[in-house]
């Protein structure tokens, strides 16, 4: 706080209560400036950072893109996804008293023929080396009979595109499944199911169709919900689905698909990642894998899905249960993850950037938890944590650069600064004032529909930043107040 010396009749007199008037007029007239020039919204495409790419996962990417045109984002995510399900239900994390499996789904969105389809095959390649190494060990394992009755490598079960309806989705996985009419019955036991869509675009063209409940199977399947469609003929069930998913499509046929719409606003596009995909490489002749390099990695992978297992073939989905272990927040890993929930809820996004956003708390806890398993722990440390906010960060850029959500952005970021604003007008009256109040605060020079947005910034603030308190007893036209709340005081504190 600055000292001022005010004369009067040429006597000095100091007063901290003149003081702090003037510096709280020079921080308003401050805050006035940067309200009248908003700030410029980044349009240009998102930037993978290395931070995305830890430890074993970074070697990944680096063998499969260093002599082809694929792109880092993209061969990640195949890899974690290929990851995930491989290991299967056997890892958790504890989210209150829900048991979160580390299942995700991915949506790769970029221009045809920049990369997508080429980011797949590096990482096929790699883990059909591992699954190589995996059947080997089994084998040896069951010769000495440790494979806990099991007499058959469980492979993992992979669709490449083609998905049609929830029924088909859900049949393909079936508890008891009947190929033929004459054929026996077979019981399916591993719920593992590895989606690689190469044209997301037939999902939404099915889902479009009246009756179609591909969506409705998909949400379920990301949530680990038994699947039991009531049909009257032919009926399935799905018990403990294990569904890992990756998605291809282009930014135009996305946003200008009919389900778009609906997707958006079901939960269907908000449990992906939307992910930028576009190469910065050109590769005229692109080279294979380094075989020695393959192998390396590929007995590596194969290392960490034994750990994350327990080095456990069980597949079983009733026996699984019995066998899964958490993944935990070590302390450091805890304190930061407080430190940035509040930030990661309470991003200054407009509504459509939110709906699409809304679960990415949910993805960075997978994909931390996936980053630990990587490097062989089932402990979650901060640099796993920092890794998996900085993919969820990409994948908001990504949302707003492919929906071209900036207009919408700025004035979202517009509306925040007016919210700053009343929560400073109401502090300047004590913590708790009229409307009118706050309306003579910004001088009179702020509309109506400006101050309702502001408001709602503050109220929809979790939790709110504001108090609506209404005045008991006064006669007219009703009234309230506008009150302070303890998590309004601290935001302003921060500012």
């Amino acid at each position: 706080m600055t000292t001022s010396t005010i004369y009067t009749q040429g006597i000095a007199v100091d007063s901290p209560e003149i003081a702090a008037a003037i510096d709280s007029e020079m921080d308003k007239a401050r805050y006035f400036n940067r309200l009248d020039t908003p700030a410029d919204i980044n349009q240009s495409p998102p930037k993978a950072s290395q931070n995305m790419f830890p430890g074993l996962l970074g070697d990944i990417v680096t063998l499969c893109t260093e002599h082809s045109e694929s792109v880092p984002v993209a061969v990640a995510a195949h890899t974690l996804s290929w990851f995930s399900a491989m290991v299967g239900p056997l890892r958790y994390y504890r989210i209150g008293d829900e048991c979160r499996r580390l299942n995700d789904f991915m949506l790769l969105v970029g221009p045809s023929g920049m990369g997508k389809g080429t980011s797949e095959y590096g990482p096929k390649k790699i883990f059909k080396q591992v699954e190589e190494c995996l059947q080997s060990q089994f084998y040896d394992q069951w010769q000495q009979g440790q494979t806990e009755g099991i007499s058959e490598f469980p492979s993992l079960d992979m669709h490449e595109g083609g998905l049609s309806s929830g029924e088909g989705l859900a049949a393909a996985k079936a508890d008891r499944l009947k190929i033929g009419k004459d054929e026996p019955v077979i019981e399916v036991t591993d719920k593992r199911f590895l989606i690689l869509e190469s044209e997301f675009g037939n999902v939404l063209n099915m889902a479009e169709r009246q009756g179609n409940t591909l969506s409705h199977v998909l949400r379920n399947g990301y949530d680990g919900k038994t699947i039991r469609p009531l049909t009257k003929r032919d009926r399935v069930c799905v018990t403990d689905p294990y569904f890992v998913l990756v998605g291809n499509i282009t930014p135009g046929e996305l946003c200008s698909h009919r389900q778009n719409a609906v997707m958006s606003v079901n939960g269907m596009l908000n449990r992906m990642l939307i992910l930028w995909t576009y190469t910065t490489r050109r590769q005229p002749i692109p080279n294979p894998m380094d075989p020695t390099g393959l192998s390396e990695l590929a007995d590596r992978l194969a290392h960490c899905i034994g750990f994350a297992r327990n080095h456990s073939f069980e597949s079983h989905y009733r026996k699984q249960w019995l066998l899964a272990r958490p993944v935990i927040l070590d302390p450091e890993a805890e304190q930061l993850w407080i430190e940035v929930y509040p930030q990661l809820v309470n991003l200054p996004d407009c509504e459509r950037v939110q709906t699409l956003c809304r679960r990415h708390r949910l993805h960075v806890l997978i994909l931390a938890s996936l980053f630990a398993l990587l490097d062989n722990r089932d402990q979650i440390n901060p640099c796993d944590l920092s890794a998996a906010l900085a993919w969820s960060d990409f994948a908001r850029q990504s949302v707003i650069y492919v929906y071209e959500f900036f207009s919408e952005q700025r004035l979202s970021d517009y509306h925040r600064q007016v919210g700053e604003g009343i929560l400073r007008a109401v502090a300047s009256h004590g913590g708790r004032c009229l409307v009118s109040d706050i309306y003579n605060w910004f001088n009179n020079r702020i509309k109506q529909e400006t101050l309702h947005n502001g408001m709602n910034y503050c109220l929809n603030f979790i939790p709110p930043l504001l108090i609506i308190e209404p005045i008991r007893g006064k006669r007219g036209r009703p009234a309230s107040y506008v009150a302070l709340s303890q998590e309004g005081s601290r935001y302003l504190a921060s500012l």
